[in-house]
């Protein structure tokens, strides 16, 4: 969901400039279908859906003062209110996550802060030096934002940088709703805050140096060299992990006649999707897991267990005998026949 999510903040931040600088029927109804597909796509949208709210109440205010223009108001918040009614069949899960959190996500802490700013960079396995350099750049950004604020373009795609800041603070604030990954649909942002320091660097050695046909070379080819550092780096983020091949997963364990095992309660969602299951979640602390007698079962690993499979193993093993492993891209499945 991570990449759709990200497509959709961006074209739905667009969409919505595109409403604030004129407003019209078909821009609320494009800008509501674009912010709705992305509330759906990820609960972070909501938190998008706070920073466009507060992008119209700005606009809104100084086109008011400026002429008695209330277009971006009502436009504005005539498309937010189609959002919000088109999202009611989900609100109370929406609820739940909000109060309860999300068990498998981390406590918030420095260091998460840490690597949540180095991923919006680009970089998940970013130095110090990198942060050194790169958040000072971003400040340079926030000034061109500020400089051509007039833009409602520049000033909506340089706010969807908020929105990993927005969740973090609600992570420390209630509840543990937010992991680095969850930052990777917003780096758009940063990266367009980085090219904007970066061309208010070159315009800045231009005037220093009295030259100002430096100026634009010197920020292409820097945003250039961004623009191929942080492609590296995000290719990077992509392949560090496989892509769990749950439908062969599934598949498997859908002709088991006997109980499923997985570890870690998460991974049960993608095998639900594909099958009509229930799972039975162990964890390696000892004892031995309920049986049905007679019958065969399985064991559903992730890529996420390398240190406790064996402990798991050990514990399953007192009631069956594990057979050989299969592996999905990610994913492994032992048969498990009852002793």
């Amino acid at each position: 969901m991570y990449p759709l999510e990200g497509l959709l903040s961006l074209a739905s931040t667009i969409a919505l400039a595109a409403l604030i600088d004129r407003p019209s029927a078909p821009r609320v109804g494009v800008y509501a279908a674009l912010a709705l597909a992305d509330v759906y796509t990820h609960y972070s949208g909501f938190m998008l859906l706070g920073v466009h709210a507060l992008l119209i109440a700005g606009y809104a205010v100084s086109r008011f003062r400026a002429d008695g223009d209330v277009r971006v108001a009502a436009a504005g918040g005539i498309a937010l209110a189609m959002v919000a009614a088109g999202y009611a069949p989900w609100y109370s899960h929406l609820f739940d996550s909000a109060r309860e959190g999300v068990g498998h996500l981390p406590e918030p802490s420095w260091q998460l802060a840490d690597l949540v700013f180095s991923a919006m960079l680009g970089l998940q396995r970013a130095s110090d030096f990198w942060l050194a350099i790169a958040l000072p750049v971003v400040g340079l950004g926030l000034w061109g934002v500020y400089k051509r604020r007039s833009d409602p373009y520049t000033v909506a795609v340089g706010a969807i940088a908020l929105v990993p800041c927005i969740q973090l603070a609600y992570s420390i604030a209630r509840a543990p709703v937010f992991d680095v990954r969850q930052a990777s649909p917003y780096i758009p942002g940063f990266a367009f805050l980085l090219a904007l320091g970066l061309l208010e660097l070159g315009d800045y050695a231009a005037d220093t140096l009295a030259q100002k046909r430096i100026g634009a070379p010197v920020s292409a080819a820097a945003c250039a060299a961004l623009a191929l550092l942080m492609l590296v780096a995000c290719a990077d983020w992509y392949d560090r992990s496989p892509r769990e091949d749950w439908r062969a997963a599934a598949a498997e364990v859908d002709g088991v006649a006997g109980p499923v095992y997985i570890w870690r309660g998460y991974i049960d969602e993608p095998l639900r999707y594909y099958t009509d299951r229930t799972f039975t979640a162990i964890s390696p602390q000892g004892g031995s897991p309920p049986t049905a007698p007679g019958v065969p079962a399985a064991l559903v690993l992730s890529h996420h267990a390398p240190d406790e499979e064996q402990a798991i193993l050990r514990e399953v093993s007192g009631a069956y005998a594990v057979g050989e492993p299969r592996t999905y891209v990610g994913v492994t499945v032992y048969p498990l026949t009852p002793r």
